[in-house]
């Protein structure tokens, strides 16, 4: 075996071993991986809004959000806030427009088709707050072992 291959699987036997010993996560464990309250004064610089993006069924645009950011940003707080702090997301950041879009063949054939999912701008946002939050969590606390860093980037 070659010293690269052997170093990860010591790392994963570690990492499988520390899984092991962890208890199931409770609401104080769930509460030490967040940072207190997040307080927006505009939006997540780790969130791509992409200003041609269509239209999520809530019918708000990308560019609304990047005009209004100042104005939201309390409001976005409070809902992110509750979010983390329950432990759910809104049901109605959940819906989403799913359109199939044809790759070739046949046009009969589901096989053919790849689902395109259009969600709500806030979701994005949502997803772009907890993401840098596990991020930091994970970096603050060393649990990536380093074969594993480059999956940091990808959160």
């Amino acid at each position: 075996m070659q010293k690269a291959q052997i170093e990860l699987e010591s790392d994963n036997v570690k990492l499988r071993d520390e899984i092991r010993g962890m208890k199931v996560s409770s609401e104080v464990e769930r509460q030490r991986c967040l940072r207190g309250n997040i307080l927006l004064c505009g939006l997540p610089t780790n969130v791509d809004l992409d200003p041609k993006s269509a239209v999520g069924v809530d019918g708000h645009t990308t560019k609304f959000y990047k005009t209004c950011a100042q104005e939201l940003a309390p409001q976005l707080s409070a809902m992110i806030n509750d979010s983390m702090r329950l432990g759910r997301v809104p049901e109605q950041l959940k819906a989403c427009r799913v359109t199939p879009i044809y790759k070739g063949g046949d046009k009969l054939s589901l096989a053919n088709y790849r689902p395109i999912s259009v969600l709500p701008v806030m979701a994005k946002i949502l997803e772009g707050v907890v993401a840098q939050q596990m991020t930091d969590f994970i970096q603050r606390n060393g649990i990536l072992s380093n074969c594993q860093r480059p999956v940091i980037w990808v959160l």
